[in-house]
């Protein structure tokens, strides 16, 4: 029995953490410029809402049970000229996230 990306980084239950503490990272850290600047304020129900969409957005990359809402990320994400080095903090912030909870990184291609 073959075992999926999602299984073997923990499944739902560990990667929601993962997500929650990514999310949390990234709006702290204006080198992401989450909001865009003000252009996006952020409440509680939007990063509630953008926890559950990145974690059945990666569920569904990992070959896990959640699906997305079916917008691309491209779609997500147009028009908010998010620069390479926003992109990498923001990544920073999921390596970190990963490996706080004790998820190898390993298996992920960076």
């Amino acid at each position: 029995m073959s075992t999926t990306l999602w299984e073997s980084l923990g499944g739902e239950k560990q990667l929601a953490k993962v997500v929650s503490d990514l999310v949390d990272a990234a709006v702290a850290d204006p080198c992401v410029n989450y909001s865009r600047d003000g252009r996006y304020p952020l409440d509680a129900e939007l990063l509630t809402r953008t926890k559950r969409g990145a974690l059945q957005f990666l569920s569904q990359a990992m070959g896990g049970p959640l699906s997305s809402s079916g917008r691309s990320l491209q779609e997500i994400h147009g028009g908010m000229n998010i620069s390479d080095a926003e992109f990498a903090a923001f990544v920073g912030h999921f390596q970190r996230a990963l490996e706080k909870h004790g998820v190898s990184t390993s298996s992920l291609n960076w």
